[in-house]
């Protein structure tokens, strides 16, 4: 839940994933992903969004910059439906409209494990998890790069350590056994 549009009241979002396990025929069938965002009395602040495919996922994030209050969503194409567009990053209106997107093999690490969205000053970051760490702009262009400290699988956690306002990111990796702290991703292209 996150104020999104700056009215005092929290919207509901979250992760929507095609599991197939209804009918088709069922209003917002679990066959597609939706971007569904509920007021504080579970009404529908606009008409779902819905993204066919059976077996992918959608993750949706609170995101606003000095002019702009939205959502990043992460569209991830799991199934094998050639008909269904590659994963994508897509940043949506706070009343349901497409505002840009951005394939995600677009970028020059396409491997992607997860999306963050930390909250800042004038804006929110985005940034991905890849082969690298990312840092995108609102147009959703790769600005900064920052290798791994270690090899994958890495295990992710944002938080706010250092009291500041702003999250900072914890990198662990089981099979190392390190953690390693990223208080602000610096160019290393």
């Amino acid at each position: 839940m996150n104020d999104v549009d700056g009215d005092n009241h929290p919207e509901i979002f979250g992760t929507s994933s095609a599991s197939g396990n209804y009918d088709r025929t069922m209003p917002y069938s679990d066959s597609s992903s939706w971007l569904m965002v509920f007021d504080d009395k579970l009404r529908f602040e606009f008409p779902p969004v819905e993204f066919p495919g059976f077996a992918n996922a959608l993750n949706t994030f609170p995101y606003k910059n000095e002019k702009f209050r939205g959502y990043v969503l992460y569209h991830m194409v799991n199934g094998a439906d050639t008909t269904v567009p590659r994963s994508r990053l897509m940043i949506y209106s706070n009343m349901g409209k497409l505002v840009r997107s951005r394939l995600l093999d677009s970028h020059q690490y396409p491997n992607y494990d997860q999306v963050f969205i930390i909250k800042s000053l004038p804006s929110d970051r985005i940034y991905l998890l890849a082969d690298r760490f990312l840092e995108l702009n609102d147009k959703l262009e790769v600005i900064r790069s920052v290798a791994l400290p270690f090899a994958k699988p890495v295990s992710p956690y944002q938080i706010d350590i250092n009291g500041d306002g702003t999250d900072e990111f914890l990198l662990y990796s089981e099979s190392e056994k390190r953690l390693f702290y990223i208080a602000r991703i610096k160019n290393t292209y």
